[in-house]
């Protein structure tokens, strides 16, 4: 799966890299596809799911034209790209000067893949089986630590807190500390 993942980023290069002018996109990457890209997951998806990102809304809106769901592109490719507003899922704040970029002969993109603490907070307020999955990915791989995640949580819900009444928050907490339990050992599932 990762060499198609590799494929289609390289197709949306070439594609976006003639009509650039010198532009470069930068995608975060996220979701399922980024578990294998990063952490070899065997994980299946159909979508590259990436963060919004600020600057080159030109390049952005071509790639969601010409590589979004439903595209001719997709059909061919056997993936889409699926642009997530930064907001939601929340994201930890900083998550950008913590992404590594990923090495690859792209001209017109740049692939970052975010901290395993910041990917696993974007999974926390869904918490769907896929994303429980993820994250128990990432926490049966050693790549995350409990202090670290509640602190890159909290910096995700900067404006909320328990005693707001902030559903999204709560529920998304309540997972956070399933995860933690999970982590040090206290539960054997997510």
């Amino acid at each position: 799966m990762k060499d198609r993942i590799a494929a289609f980023l390289t197709h949306l290069d070439t594609f976006l890299y003639a009509r650039a002018n010198g532009d470069v996109l930068d995608l975060y990457h996220i979701g399922g596809s980024s578990l294998v890209w990063r952490y070899d997951s065997i994980a299946t998806t159909q979508d590259i799911d990436v963060l919004r990102p600020k600057g080159a809304a030109n390049l952005l809106q071509l790639a969601e034209q010409h590589y979004g769901e439903g595209t001719s592109n997709a059909e061919k490719l056997g993936f889409y790209l699926d642009v997530v507003e930064p907001a939601f899922p929340p994201t930890p704040a900083g998550f950008e000067s913590r992404a590594t970029q990923s090495d690859g002969p792209w001209k017109a993109i740049r692939v970052f893949q975010l901290d395993a603490h910041d990917l696993a907070v974007t999974k926390l307020s869904r918490f769907r089986p896929k994303d429980r999955d993820a994250i128990r990915w990432l926490c049966d791989r050693g790549a995350l630590d409990p202090s670290t995640l509640e602190e890159r949580f909290e910096s995700a819900f900067l404006w909320s807190t328990p005693k707001d009444g902030d559903e999204l928050r709560d529920r998304a907490f309540d997972n956070l500390k399933t995860v933690q339990a999970y982590l040090r050992g206290e539960i054997t599932a997510i």
